[in-house]
């Protein structure tokens, strides 16, 4: 039976984990702390800024845990990476359904700030497919059995992209 875990010898992963630990965390203190004044600034409700900033803190614990553990949990990889994906999806629903009404700065913060997470998102997902291609010895992990590698890439059309690019 196939390990569910990732050893420590996978330096994307790990790295991308700590990175976002670090760029969350400092995001989440700073719109914790600094809601008022950040507020007047992007116009964006204080109290939203300020709930966000304390949501994220307990999740960067949970990352930071994860990208310290000599085995990561593939389940909380991907748990990782679904909320990465929600924040971003949240991000643009937020500005497109109208819900606030941030000024060009406040939407540039919203924006950025999705982004960033996405990159993050795709670089978990491109370094837990290789930890399962390195400790596995196949394409990828368990949960992928049977589809078709083309299946596969469309599924995750932008993390392909992101990849390529990074390669150039």
């Amino acid at each position: 039976m196939a390990k569910l875990t990732l050893s420590r010898r996978i330096p994307l992963l790990r790295r991308a984990l700590l990175s976002e630990a670090v760029l969350t965390g400092a995001t989440g203190s700073l719109m914790f702390l600094g809601a008022g004044p950040l507020a007047d600034i992007l116009a964006l409700p204080a109290g939203m800024l300020r709930n966000a900033g304390l949501v994220l803190l307990p999740f960067v614990a949970c990352i930071a845990y994860l990208a310290t553990r000599e085995r990561m949990p593939r389940a909380g990889i991907w748990a990782v990476i679904l909320i990465n994906e929600l924040w971003v999806a949240a991000s643009i629903v937020l500005l497109l359904r109208g819900w606030v009404a941030p000024n060009g700065l406040g939407v540039t913060f919203v924006l950025f700030q999705a982004l960033v997470v996405a990159v993050f998102a795709t670089a978990q997902y491109i370094g837990v497919r290789d930890a399962g291609s390195a400790a596995q010895g196949r394409s990828f992990d368990r949960m992928t059995d049977g589809l078709t590698p083309r299946s596969r890439n469309a599924e995750w059309a932008p993390a392909i992209m992101i990849e390529r690019l990074i390669r150039i």
